[in-house]
């Protein structure tokens, strides 16, 4: 039975990049590849991790550099190195949405629905998304 309406996914949102130096993924992905910035550089509270937003036509990619040496993300960073994170698909219900995998068991990082500066987001844990670190998105 497929989820509830506002539960389906409507599309990728963005792919979640790791990096070492944000100024010099930046650098690179504007300068060599010609993508544009995507608003301002942004530091994710309680996170230790800063984000840039970049606009590859109609599509966006998402740069997470850690800002300490501790977290998730610098520990993300020293098994697996720079690169692929995550991958976010837009929902129009996230709260519905996370309700529903939680209630059918789904191994989710975020119990519930988390406030950032792009939207209401949480996160499957890859275990369950047959290894793919998985954000979820809505947008306000």
């Amino acid at each position: 039975m497929p989820p509830p309406e506002g539960s389906a996914v409507r599309g990728i949102d963005h792919v979640g990049l790791a990096v070492q130096s944000l100024d010099d993924a930046v650098a690179f992905y504007v300068e060599e590849l010609g993508m544009s910035l995507d608003g301002d550089r942004v530091a994710l509270d309680g996170l230790d991790t800063e984000v840039q937003f970049l606009r590859a036509g109609t599509s966006k990619v998402e740069l997470l550099c850690p800002t300490t040496r501790a977290g998730a993300l610098p520990r993300f960073l020293e098994k697996r190195g720079e690169g692929l994170h995550h991958v976010c698909y837009e929902l129009a219900d996230i709260h519905g949405a996370v309700e529903r995998l939680t209630d059918r068991g789904v191994r989710m990082i975020d119990a519930k629905p988390w406030r950032s500066p792009h939207g209401w987001v949480a996160y499957l844990h890859p275990a369950a998304a047959h290894g793919c670190a998985i954000e979820l998105r809505e947008h306000y």
